[in-house]
């Protein structure tokens, strides 16, 4: 006998089915990515609920790129990846923290932030540039080169 609820009518277990390899593909860009944290010595620090986010983003000698999140939004979740894989790549010493704009909103008040995402970079507890909402290539490829000059002493 066989069981109603497993007759597809529609086709929907053959998309879902066809979607498997990009499901697999993104878990072993998870993994991928794990692997190169622990291989670079670099690791994306998620501030959990409760962190003392004064001392490890504002009383810190190490550069830190700050990016809000929220575990729903898309725009979110797509500047991840994007943010890890330049921060893996780079030769610098600076810091990737992400915070949950949920669970810190005593972090997002002092900073003025009102939606996500939100990118700050910070240089011993002075922001020195931020861009609220998703950002463009280059506004990116602009935050991004100037937490590396900074690390490396040159002009921002």
């Amino acid at each position: 006998m066989s069981n109603p609820y497993l007759h597809d009518t529609h086709g929907v277990a053959e998309q879902i089915s066809d979607f498997r390899p990009l499901i697999d593909a993104r878990e072993k860009r998870i993994d991928l990515i794990s692997k190169e944290e622990k291989k670079a010595g670099k690791k994306l620090i998620d501030l959990e609920p409760g962190a003392n986010w004064k001392r490890i983003i504002f009383q810190n000698d190490t550069p830190v790129f700050l990016y809000f999140y929220t575990n729903d939004q898309r725009e979110s979740q797509l500047l991840h990846p994007v943010l890890m894989d330049v921060f893996l790549g780079s030769n610098e010493s600076w810091k990737l923290i992400a915070a949950n704009f949920d669970q810190h909103p005593g972090l997002a008040e002092h900073l003025n932030v009102d939606f996500v995402p939100a990118l700050f970079i910070i240089n011993k507890g002075e922001i020195v540039d931020s861009w609220l909402g998703y950002p463009t290539d280059f506004a990116l490829g602009e935050l991004l080169r100037k937490i590396q000059n900074i690390c490396k002493g040159e002009p921002i």
